[in-house]
């Protein structure tokens, strides 16, 4: 039973887009966890698809803003444990505790 949520940036934070996690450390995660993408790249969904991910959320496209993107993946994929959001920028987590309440504590 997955009782946690973790949210991914992409750019910065991927492997193959400036980051390090890569498709084995996400298969890792997906074992105790749910997993989706929150971006504001256009191909957000693609990526998460290619990565096996059943969530996506392109801000600016699905939702106005990253916060927003995070809190429709609360509503989505209600968990017992914590939530964890993992990008690169300070910005992404002022936005995200700002208005989705989660962040990177």
């Amino acid at each position: 039973m997955r009782v946690s949520a973790i949210a991914l940036d992409i750019d910065g934070t991927l492997e193959g887009f400036g980051g390090i996690i890569n498709r084995k450390s996400i298969e890792l995660m997906l074992r105790h966890a749910h997993v989706g993408i929150v971006s504001a790249r256009s191909d957000c969904e693609k990526i998460a698809q290619d990565l096996g991910l059943g969530y996506a959320c392109c801000a600016g496209r699905d939702k106005p803003s990253k916060a927003e993107c995070l809190a429709d993946y609360a509503l989505k994929c209600p968990v017992t444990a914590g939530r964890i959001y993992i990008a690169d920028l300070p910005s992404d987590f002022e936005e995200a505790n700002g208005q989705a309440g989660i962040g990177s504590t």
